[in-house]
């Protein structure tokens, strides 16, 4: 589907931050550590900053696993909008390594236009993690099952927001 306009964009968010802390007063909202820019629209920089400043949970997961998650949930678009989001990123990426990905794609090797796909994301994620000064914890994820891994990571969360509230 098309992305929304930049106001519908900020609209639809604040309906749904709203719609959450009604349903849910009092819980923390858990939010995917974005770049400011999510496709053609941008997080509005009031929120960007406030999410910055707080604490954040890194998932660290075995990269077979990554790469498998990421195939699965991935692999099903079409080739060309696959090599339409490389082109776009293919000056950071470099001619010969965005050439490599697409090629990938257009033989349909999903595993390994997505293993090198990841490797330049990885370290891109690495480099923005590092420019916001905030709390990191570390949550080591070693199963597949949704359910396991949201237990462990809000175990981990409870025991980091016991221990933080007691200083």
């Amino acid at each position: 589907p098309p992305q929304p306009s930049q106001e519908q964009f900020e609209n639809l968010l604040a309906f749904h931050i709203h719609k959450l802390q009604v349903q849910y007063p009092n819980q923390p909202i858990w939010v995917e550590d974005e770049n400011q820019r999510v496709g053609n629209v941008f997080i509005p920089l009031a929120w960007y900053q406030y999410l910055h400043q707080q604490p954040t949970f890194v998932l660290q997961v075995a990269k077979e696993q990554r790469l498998q998650n990421i195939v699965q949930d991935y692999g099903i678009f079409e080739a060309t909008a696959l090599i339409d989001g490389v082109m776009r990123i293919e000056k950071r990426l470099g001619g010969m390594l965005a050439k490599t990905i697409v090629t990938h794609l257009i033989n349909r090797n999903y595993t390994e236009a997505f293993d090198l796909l990841l490797d330049y994301y990885d370290r891109y994620y690495e480099k923005d993690l590092h420019k916001h000064v905030r709390p990191q914890i570390p949550v080591t994820i070693t199963n597949d099952n949704l359910t396991v891994n949201a237990i462990q990571l809000l175990a981990q969360a409870t025991a980091y927001y016991g221990n933080n509230q007691q200083q």
